[in-house]
């Protein structure tokens, strides 16, 4: 039998060795040879996953119109080729002839207008929906090309990373069962298809899709295993029992470079971790969080430096507002207007807002009585950010608000937010090439958002609406900085940091990869390139 290929992935901290490690769903008779590491997966329902592993394995599994190149830019995807009308408002797509689903079945226009039409009508996958802005119709002229119109010129059409589901599928499923839907073995049309997962979701294998249209990939094999322990997780690609790892610890980064068989950086990429603020009036958060100087005193309280050396070892820079300067659409708050740690002001807004008055436990009191008191809520399986919800208690106790810090797993959390049943949480954003989906979280569409802290504003929705048919990019980035100053000023967002990843692949056993953009990521960096271009020495 032929000894396939594997290129071993350690994403995310994630539990176990793999080596040795029972529940495998790889066998040794299938010729894979299990040197892996793996990635947190909540669902693979394309429909309502929301961490970064479980993109990483659908974008692999599944195909968009477009893909997002090495560059950063649109490049033929399930679409060869496309055009648009002279004035913006018709884009057509014609579709690779010769694309089949996993499964055997033929990929034509249908599906296409099938998953745009789903997620347009019920706004599943909010992650793509809020791309559909503008989209007014989708039509099939023949079986391999899509026509849709739009109310206006759209400038993230091709930006949409949105994977086209099979129709033949997904249409057997009740609409009011589709994000119920788990999806254990997702039939898509990628480079790869979905082979296994053990019962405890901490192994998934991806095989290659011989039967892709596109550039397929050198390696047989993908497997992504999950990891707990970041120390662990080092330990096992310097012994080679795995071949790469991307989101370990920034005090992992000096062993990973210390061996001469690993390339390892700190790749800045577009993400950032933030505190949420419930300021929704129909939530069961604390209704003082509503007032605008509880939450600039905290800001304030916040100590980002101490954050970024003590938590995330210097790999990591003080956040600001939601858009990252990795992306390219960043907004630079001016220094005056920037709330750093400054405990003197923290205290000064409060007195001047008019909470002088405290409990026995130095608490400051609002004037009906209530004290300041709020609970943070983090990831169980995250540590650095329960690290982070410390630092903040630290600051406001000595500004005379009480944090209680508070943990749940992450599906918990998720459930929370989409109920507005929390004061505030600590939650990670990766940005996708295009602003789109990560500005939607501040609008109120409920179709096509997940707004998580119930904040919305009259300017922003314009501006967030005007973005998306900009065509000239300056116009459109001077638009979004607008947006991102109006959300900074409202502080129901602080933007802790922006993150950088500590990714290593063995570079004595693997060629063909690259970081993108340059000085960024080898993984989870909006492209699937170099898992189609990497190759053993």
């Amino acid at each position: 039998m032929k000894k396939l290929l594997c290129i071993l992935l350690a994403i995310a901290l994630v539990p176990g060795l793999l080596a040795g490690c029972g529940g495998s769903p790889i066998s040794q008779e299938e010729g894979v040879v299990l040197l892996v590491g793996g990635i947190t997966v909540d669902t693979l329902n394309p429909l309502t996953m929301y961490v970064a592993g479980s993109m990483e394995l659908v974008f692999l599994i599944y195909e968009p119109l477009a893909r997002i190149d090495e560059n950063l830019m649109p490049s033929p995807g399930l679409a060869e080729s496309w055009e648009t009308s002279d004035d913006g408002l018709e884009w057509t797509f014609h579709i690779v002839k010769d694309a089949v689903w996993h499964d055997g079945e033929p990929v034509t226009s249908a599906d296409v207008k099938f998953t745009y039409d789903l997620m347009i009508d019920n706004g599943f996958g909010y992650l793509f929906s809020s791309f559909m802005g503008g989209i007014e119709d989708v039509s099939c002229t023949d079986d391999h090309t899509v026509v849709m119109t739009t109310s206006a010129p759209k400038a993230d059409m091709l930006r949409s990373n949105t994977p086209i589901l099979p129709m033949h599928i997904w249409s057997e499923i009740p609409i009011d069962e589709m994000e119920l839907e788990m999806n254990e073995h997702p039939i898509g049309c990628g480079p790869f298809k979905f082979e296994s997962k053990d019962a405890a979701n901490t192994h998934w294998n991806l095989v290659r899709n011989d039967d892709y249209f596109g550039t397929k990939p050198t390696i047989d094999s993908v497997v992504f295993i999950y990891y707990a322990n970041p120390d662990s997780m080092t330990q096992a690609i310097k012994l080679g029992e795995i071949d790469a790892l991307f989101a370990s610890k920034g005090a992992q980064l000096d062993a990973l470079q210390s061996d001469p068989n690993v390339f390892a950086v700190g790749a800045k990429i577009p993400a950032f971790t933030e505190i949420g603020i419930n300021v929704f009036e129909d939530g069961t958060g604390n209704p003082l969080l509503q007032d605008i100087n509880i939450r600039y005193a905290m800001e304030y309280a916040l100590d980002r430096e101490k954050i970024v050396d003590m938590v995330y070892y210097g790999s990591a820079s003080p956040g600001s507002t939601i858009m990252s300067p990795v992306g390219g659409w960043h907004y630079s708050v001016p220094e005056a207007d920037y709330r750093s740690y400054n405990l003197d002001k923290a205290n000064k807004i409060l007195d001047a807002a008019g909470y002088t008055d405290r409990n026995a436990e130095g608490t400051r009191l609002a004037p009906d009585g209530s004290p300041l008191e709020f609970s943070i809520v983090c990831a169980a399986d995250v540590p650095d950010r329960g690290k982070i919800a410390s630092f903040l208690k630290s600051g406001c106790d000595q500004i005379g608000i009480k944090i209680i810090n508070t943990t749940m797993d992450s599906n918990a959390i998720a459930d929370a937010i989409e109920e507005y049943d929390y004061d505030m949480y600590i939650w990670h954003w990766y940005e996708d090439a295009d602003p789109t989906s990560l500005l939607a979280i501040f609008t109120e569409d409920e179709l096509h958002s997940c707004n998580e802290t119930g904040w919305t504003d009259e300017r922003y929705e314009e501006l967030f609406v005007l973005q998306q048919q900009q065509i000239d990019v300056y116009e459109r980035l001077a638009t979004i900085q607008e947006m991102q100053k109006i959300a900074y000023e409202a502080c129901q967002f602080i933007v802790v940091v922006f993150d950088e990843d500590i990714q290593a692949i063995r570079s004595d056993r693997w060629t063909g990869y690259e970081q993108i953009p340059e000085g960024g990521a080898l993984f989870i960096n909006s492209t699937i390139i170099n898992y189609l271009n990497i190759q053993p020495k």
